[in-house]
């Protein structure tokens, strides 16, 4: 663990816990409960925002919807495709609520072709400083100049590759930019490397038919032996909805809709698309409904509006039929078992950083129940869900006032509501099982972490030559 993140552990570790209802306030205004209860209003910010420049992008990738996505004009004559303005990028960003923890520039296109995305990396960073801000590339356009605000202003870049030589990066990536990236990658390796500050880099690697003949561990060696700085992530390939070739859906024509699980991303994140309408995901492979308009609304308005709200409802009703109606095809989505959409890291990411450490009640720093009930609330405020039912269900058991009993009773209870989302695990694992796929295969990605960059990540660690492995745990 690196000092700067010891440091802030232990600062939270100092701090004391806010009061009993303070934390009840807290939890109950959180995404978590909002979620875990199928509220349509979710009184706390979206964690995390993808901001898009534009959904203009050069590459056709196999693994992408970018083809099925809009195109030409609307009825009223504005085009499907562009750029964000500059003026309502400055609008949307001094909008922006507090309390969200990272904003990534980017959605479906290639943000580097924004003729000013280099001042809208600056203003970003300028305006909202406190924000963790990430970019997902392709690294084709790749400059110098691009290179230098990226290490400037960015706190995360990802960089997309999804095969290891020319004829295979043509096939997966649509384009024949092979040799242009890995020169335009070496130029951002050695600028990263003189750089003072600078931000966390992956790879990000899709699976798909061009790169199936690889281990994960080659694949790593690969990529390690031309960019040793760099760490690398290897996912399973998300299918955009069903709009994309290299993911067969047959789980979703045997699924009881009503035992489909209940995505957390409506009630933790926010998509804006290039032209101000608020998208449902930043996986909507379509971008043709909206929830909202930031040119007429703030942030917050439109999370909470009537649209957002109605959508949160159908979602949890498992009312996807309705969905797909209206352009919304969250019922084909295999995110809805993949790690993305199932944990809770990003969903109480702010809290994590903030919140004061509780304390393990197994230690027995902890014997009122007034004491472990405040620190079941706030383990269940930054999504440890095993710490807050154990603290609970411990105040439940020791507490001697009738009214305190049966409020750690009920927090005892919401804690298993959220446990109970997952209900239907083994079913889930069956249908896929059938696919010779697996819950491990589709949930988890694997990071190896570059030793320069091993303060980047946080998970269980195992050792491989020629760096480290982090499995993340989809709960």
């Amino acid at each position: 663990m690196n000092t700067q993140r010891e440091n802030e552990i232990s600062l939270r570790e100092d701090r004391p816990l806010p009061s009993l209802e303070q934390l009840e306030t807290d939890c109950r205004q959180s995404a978590l409960f909002a979620w875990s209860q199928r509220q349509e209003k979710c009184p706390e910010p979206p964690q995390i925002i993808y901001l898009c420049p534009t959904n203009v992008c050069n590459h056709r990738c196999c693994t992408c919807g970018y083809g099925s996505m809009r195109r030409g004009r609307k009825s009223d004559g504005t085009p499907q495709r562009g750029y964000m303005p500059l003026d309502l990028f400055r609008k949307i960003v001094s909008e922006l609520p507090r309390g969200f923890r990272r904003l990534y520039l980017q959605k479906t296109g290639e943000s580097l072709l924004h003729p000013r995305i280099m001042e809208m990396m600056r203003l970003l960073k300028e305006m909202r400083p406190e924000f963790e801000r990430a970019m997902h590339t392709n690294a084709s356009v790749l400059t110098p100049d691009l290179a230098y605000a990226m290490l400037e202003s960015l706190t995360f870049v990802s960089l997309s590759i999804f095969a290891f030589d020319a004829p295979s990066y043509r096939l997966a990536h649509g384009a024949d930019h092979f040799r242009r990236v890995m020169n335009n990658i070496t130029m951002f390796h050695e600028a990263w490397r003189r750089a003072k500050n600078p931000p966390k880099v992956y790879f990000d690697v899709v699976r798909n038919v061009h790169n199936a003949h690889l281990s994960d561990e080659t694949i790593f060696r690969i990529l390690q032996e031309r960019f040793p700085s760099f760490n690398v992530g290897i996912h399973f390939p998300y299918n955009f909805q069903g709009f994309t070739k290299d993911y067969d859906n047959r789980i979703f024509s045997s699924i009881d809709p009503a035992r489909m699980p209940t995505c957390i991303h409506p009630w933790d994140m926010m998509t804006i698309l290039w032209d101000g309408m608020l998208g449902y995901c930043v996986g909507d492979p379509l971008e043709a409904a909206n929830l909202g308009d930031l040119r007429r609304q703030t942030p917050m308005e439109a999370w909470n509006g009537p649209a957002y709200r109605e959508f949160r409802r159908l979602l949890a009703e498992k009312e996807f039929v309705t969905l797909r109606e209206r352009g919304i095809h969250c019922g084909s989505c295999n995110w809805n078992f993949a790690l993305k959409s199932q944990v809770m890291n990003t969903m109480c990411m702010h809290r994590r950083h903030e919140s004061p450490v509780p304390k393990d009640p197994a230690t027995g720093h902890l014997f009122r129940a007034k004491d472990l009930l405040r620190s079941g609330l706030s383990s269940y405020a930054m999504g440890d869900l095993a710490e807050a039912l154990k603290s609970t269900a411990f105040a439940e058991i020791v507490a001697q006032d009738p009214v305190l009993r049966k409020k750690a009773g009920w927090w005892k209870a919401r804690v298993l509501d959220i446990l109970a989302m997952r209900k239907d695990i083994e079913y889930w694992e069956d249908l896929l099982g059938r696919e010779g796929l697996s819950l491990e295969s589709v949930h988890v990605s694997r990071y190896f972490v570059a030793p320069e960059q091993m303060h980047a990540t946080g998970g269980q660690h195992f050792q491989t030559e020629t760096g480290t492995l982090v499995k993340r745990d989809w709960f």
